[in-house]
């Protein structure tokens, strides 16, 4: 999956993603993909361990800025390895 497949063009107005399960397995795919530890990119995005968790499980509210923050962590990571 490319990091430029995450988007979601109904929520662009609020912030917010409005399906977070369904965005949520995309987040873990790509990390997945990229050959990243869920340590890696909380590292990256500077929260805990437990927040990308809920995030790639779909249990915690994601906005879009969120997304992005963490499609481009993926990104730079995976570049890096």
């Amino acid at each position: 999956m490319k990091p430029d497949n995450i988007t979601c063009k109904k929520c662009l107005g609020s912030g917010l993603v409005p399906n977070p399960k369904t965005i949520g397995r995309r987040l873990k795919k790509l990390r997945k993909d990229g050959g990243l530890s869920l340590t890696a990119v909380k590292t990256a995005l500077r929260v805990s361990h437990g927040y990308v968790s809920l995030m790639e499980s779909g249990k915690a509210t994601i906005t879009t800025a969120r997304v992005r923050q963490y499609r481009d962590a993926v990104a730079k990571l995976s570049k890096s390895k």
